[in-house]
């Protein structure tokens, strides 16, 4: 599933990734974040964790609790690379 820029439209890789998307709630966590911000995408993450094989990927792992599903890109590109599906 790959994404395709369609003619350099903002709102046409939007509505591509809305199509693509999986809506998941918030799943609460007492975890302490340095930015407050932050908290919504591990959240999310915990909530994908419990119904599929999800990943919180970022460029700031020290903003998050060391778990075996934050990742940074590189990391998910070879967890990806590493599946045979």
């Amino acid at each position: 599933m790959r994404l395709q820029r369609q003619g350099g439209k903002p709102e046409a890789l939007i509505a591509s990734l809305r199509e693509k998307a999986i809506f998941l709630p918030r799943e609460h966590t007492e975890e302490a974040f340095p930015d407050e911000d932050d908290i919504v995408f591990f959240e999310i993450a915990l909530s994908g964790r419990s119904r599929m094989d999800a990943y919180l990927v970022t460029g700031n792992l020290k903003h998050y609790p060391v778990r075996s599903y934050v990742a940074t890109p590189r990391q998910m590109l070879e967890i990806i690379e590493g599946d045979p599906d």
